[in-house]
C-alpha cells in the first residue's frame, strides 16, 4: 500500500491471514537452502530472532525443523525481546561457531510482522531473512561489542489485548532509543578510541519509519558536533528498503544492511560498517562488521518490491478486519491470491493453536 506521509514512507507491507512469522520464515530458509545447495546435515545450529511468536510455548525454530528432516542434532531456539531478537540470535550463533568442534554451519532466521491498528498504519510492515554463518564469510563481525541494557516501559504487547498492534509510547520509545545509542557511541570512544567518522558506513535499527532514522542521525550530529551533510552518505542507502516495506521490528537492522549492499553506488569491498541493534524494553548492542566482498549471488530486493500488488485504504481496513476476526472469533478466511514457492498457513485449529504450513 502506498503511504507517502510525514514519516517519509513510500509503502507499507500488507499480508493475508494465512501468512505469519512462521510462514515467511519457512519461505526464506527454504530459499536459502535451495539457492545455495546447502546440505542440511551440515547445519549444527538454527536460531530465530522474533517478537511475533504464534504460540507462547512452541518456538518458531521448531516449525522450521520441518525443513531439516533427517538432521535432529541442531541447537538453538527463539530469541525474543522486541526488535533485538535478531541481533541476539546472530551474536549467539557466532559465539557457538567459535567454540563448536563439529565444523558445522549455523543459520540465523529473523522474522517479524509489525501489524498496526489503523491509527498507526503508517508504521506497519513485515519481513524475514535468513543468514548462513560459517568460515570464509562475505561479511565478518568483529570482536568489539558494546551493550546497553536497562528496564523501560515504552513498548508492550500484553498477552490479552484489545489492539492488533503494540501499546507504544512513541516519544518515550524514541528518547530511550537515543539514550542507548548515545551511550554506545560514548563507550566506543572510551573503550576503543573510535569515532563514528572512522567508519565507512553506519547501519542502525530503523524503528518503524524512515523519519525515525533521519531524526536519530540529526541527534547524533548534535552530540558529536558534526554536520549532517558529512554523515548522510554513510547511512542513507541503508534506509531504502525500509521506506518501501514499513516497520520491520527485529528484521529492520538486517534489511538495512542488505539495503546498503544493494544501493550504495561505490565498491563496498573491505569497507567497515558500524551497526546498532535495539529493542524496546530495552536491549541495545553496537558492533562492527567488515564487508570482505559483496556475495557473488547477491539477490536484489527492488525487483520483488516493484512486483507487489497495490491495495487501497478500504481494502487495507478489510484486511485488518479479517485479522481481528481470526484472533477474536477464530475465523480463518484468506482472501489474496497465493504466490508460487511461498509457504502459507494451510490449516489452523483455534482451540489448541495447532498450525500446519504448506509450500504453494
Amino acid at each position: 500500500m502506498n503511504t507517502y506521509s510525514k514519516y517519509k514512507q513510500k509503502d507499507i507491507s500488507v499480508w493475508d491471514v494465512n501468512e505469519d512469522a512462521v510462514s515467511i520464515a519457512l519461505t526464506v530458509v527454504n530459499n536459502l537452502i535451495n539457492n545455495n545447495n546447502i546440505d542440511i546435515s551440515s547445519i549444527g545450529r538454527l536460531e530465530v530472532g522474533t517478537e511475533s511468536s504464534v504460540d507462547l510455548a512452541k518456538s518458531i525454530k521448531s516449525y522450521l525443523m520441518e525443513l531439516f528432516i533427517g538432521n535432529k542434532d541442531i541447537g538453538g531456539v527463539d530469541n525474543i525481546n522486541a526488535c533485538y531478537g535478531g541481533v541476539s540470535a546472530t551474536l549467539n550463533s557466532i559465539n557457538w561457531l567459535k567454540t563448536d568442534t563439529s565444523k558445522k554451519l549455523a543459520i540465523v532466521v529473523i522474522t517479524d510482522l509489525a501489524i498496526m491498528d489503523t491509527t498507526k498504519i503508517s508504521f506497519q510492515g513485515a519481513g524475514s531473512c535468513a543468514l548462513l554463518l560459517g568460515p570464509n564469510p562475505n561479511i565478518t563481525l568483529n570482536e568489539n561489542i558494546i551493550n546497553c541494557m536497562k528496564n523501560t516501559y515504552d513498548f508492550q504487547k500484553p498477552i490479552k489485548s484489545n489492539l492488533l498492534g503494540p501499546y507504544c509510547n512513541g516519544y518515550e520509545s524514541m528518547v530511550e532509543y537515543h539514550k542507548s545509542f548515545k551511550y554506545c557511541i560514548e563507550q566506543l570512544k572510551l573503550k576503543y578510541n573510535k569515532s563514528i567518522l572512522d567508519f565507512d558506513y553506519i547501519v542502525i535499527h530503523g524503528g518503524l519509519c524512515k523519519i525515525f532514522v533521519i531524526n536519530t542521525f540529526k541527534k547524533l550530529c548534535e552530540w558529536e558536533k558534526i554536520k549532517y551533510e558529512d554523515i548522510e552518505g554513510k547511512f542513507i542507502h541503508g534506509t531504502t528498503h525500509g521506506e518501501r516495506i514499513g516497520g520491520l521490528y527485529t528484521a529492520s537492522l538486517f534489511f538495512s544492511l542488505h539495503s546498503l549492499l544493494e544501493h550504495v553506488p561505490d565498491n563496498i569491498d573491505n569497507k567497515e560498517v558500524l551497526l546498532f541493534g535495539y529493542g524496546s524494553g530495552s536491549c541495545a548492542s553496537l558492533f562492527t562488521a567488515t564487508v570482505k566482498r559483496n556475495p557473488q549471488n547477491f539477490n536484489t530486493l527492488t525487483k520483488y518490491l516493484d512486483n507487489r500488488d497495490t491495495i487501497n485504504y478500504k481494502e487495507l481496513i478489510s484486511n485488518h478486519t479479517n485479522h481481528l476476526a481470526m484472533i477474536n472469533d477464530n475465523q480463518f478466511n484468506p482472501t489474496y491470491i497465493k504466490n508460487k514457492n511461498v509457504y502459507y498457513l494451510d490449516n489452523y485449529k483455534a482451540v489448541n493453536n495447532i498450525r500446519t504450513y504448506k509450500l504453494n
